[in-house]
């Protein structure tokens, strides 16, 4: 029988007689030829050190010390195993993430110069509430009182100052009004806050932005 050996069938150069390398003997060859050159090999490699290269491991069946298989094995279940603990690692830091709740601030605000009516009490606790409802972690507040022209307030600018440090990411007011009348000063801060990743919250009109429709429904004249 005449074997037709692929490209990839190599004996390659003999070192010296105590030492053969086989590189992909078996590459690219029916079962048959394979098996005779299975056979051609046990032949060769008889009391002789033999480096075997190969991706088929009857190629390799036989031989006395199959180190670099056994590694390469190794290797792998190695490999699978890391990426196991990999893999698991991250999925706590998701779940981690996806509990963590978000830091929020409670902002109050009456036109009256007085809180004669409990009226700041009352709107903290609705606050409150709704914060539970959004699962956000209640991280600060602060109140005004009186009629201002503009958003130069002591208890909005408390939130301003602290809302990098205390790290807040929501903020909750009672209605839009409670930051300004005017709608392009309402507008104003709603654009500071969206470029500052925050979210300003309203149990009465939801998630504020600063998008004109927006603020003509709720800014008021």
């Amino acid at each position: 029988m005449i074997l037709k050996c692929s490209a990839g069938t190599k004996y390659a150069s003999m070192i010296d007689d105590m030492m053969e390398i086989v590189d992909e003997a078996t590459a690219s060859l029916g079962v048959e030829n394979a098996t005779l050159i299975q056979e051609s090999l046990s032949r060769l490699i008889e009391n002789k050190a033999v480096l075997i290269i190969t991706h088929r491991m009857r190629t390799v069946a036989g031989a006395g010390d199959q180190s670099g298989n056994e590694a390469g094995l190794a290797g792998r279940k190695e490999g699978r195993s890391q990426n196991a603990r990999q893999e698991k690692v991250r999925g706590k830091r998701r779940r981690k993430m996806e509990n963590r709740k978000k830091k929020a601030w409670i902002y109050i605000r009456i036109d009256a110069p007085e809180d004669i009516h409990g009226t700041l009490k009352k709107q903290y606790e609705q606050l409150n509430t709704y914060g539970e409802q959004l699962r956000v972690e209640i991280a600060g507040s602060s109140s005004d009182m009186g009629e201002e022209t503009g958003l130069e307030r002591s208890g909005l600018n408390l939130f301003l100052e602290a809302k990098d440090s205390r790290e807040i990411e929501v903020l909750l007011i009672p209605d839009s009004s409670r930051i300004s009348r005017d709608k392009n000063l309402c507008r104003e801060f709603l654009r500071r806050m969206t470029k500052s990743r925050i979210e300003v919250c309203s149990p009465m009109e939801g998630i504020l932005t600063a998008s004109p429709q927006q603020a003509d429904a709720t800014g008021g004249a």
